[in-house]
């Protein structure tokens, strides 16, 4: 139902660009939209009355079984339904789903329409997005120091075309970047012996194609480690 209500409303901003598709002499005229809506409400109408009977009809029921004189009670008049359920049948959503049907079929080969309408529109799925860009690709990194060890977690290469895996580099303190490994899992375990004083050692993470050569923003991330004491 949502659904709908928004293509009519946005359908209303396309009169000018679609006149014999959306316009008032199209074969399928904007006007039975506006019955649409006003069966809609029609159909509210009518349900409020159709409740107001029921209450009545159980008033009465009670009245009959429980009054000790019955000439005593006064006659119950139940209120009718006033409203037509032929126009309200109709107008029904099975109707303006069909009316809708044929709009889209007629918009879709109109020489004016095209992608951007009919995603305003909402009658086809937009287009999924197109594979990453190795520009702007970075495997990210988040480190933890545990029990002498550094975990080093990131996003794995292996969905993603073209990427062999992640090149994982590091700098302990001393300026100088040792290579660890080249993975495609998400994660690498830092064995080496950690310094007597708390030292910053930075993880440098690229990811790297079949031939080694670097892909897309280089990530770090820094973790302070010391060896534990006996």
């Amino acid at each position: 139902m949502d659904w709908i209500r928004n293509y009519l409303d946005v359908a209303k901003t396309y009169v000018d660009t679609f006149p014999d598709v959306l316009g008032p002499e199209a074969p399928f005229p904007r006007q039975d939209v506006g019955n649409f809506r006003a069966g809609l409400v029609t159909a509210r109408v009518a349900a409020r009355e159709a409740e107001e009977l029921a209450r009545a009809w159980r008033a009465f029921t009670r009245i009959g079984l429980y009054a000790t004189d019955h000439r005593q009670t006064p006659p119950l008049t139940a209120p009718e339904i006033t409203v037509n359920l032929t126009t309200v049948y109709s107008w029904s959503l099975i109707g303006i789903v069909g009316i809708i049907d044929q709009q889209v079929r007629a918009l879709r080969e109109h020489a004016n329409f095209n992608q951007s309408i009919a995603e305003h529109l909402g009658i086809i799925p937009k287009a999924p997005p197109g594979p990453p860009n190795p520009a702007t690709l970075s495997p990210g990194g988040r480190t933890r120091n545990d029990g002498g060890e550094v975990l080093v977690t990131f996003k794995s290469a292996a969905s993603i075309k073209g990427v062999f895996g992640v090149e994982i580099r590091v700098d302990r303190g001393d300026g100088h970047l040792h290579l660890l490994t080249t993975t495609g899992g998400s994660r690498f375990i830092d064995a080496h012996l950690q310094p007597e004083r708390p030292t910053a050692w930075v993880y440098y993470l690229n990811y790297v194609n079949e031939r080694g050569i670097a892909i897309g923003v280089q990530s770090s991330v820094t973790v302070t480690v010391q060896a534990m004491r006996k």
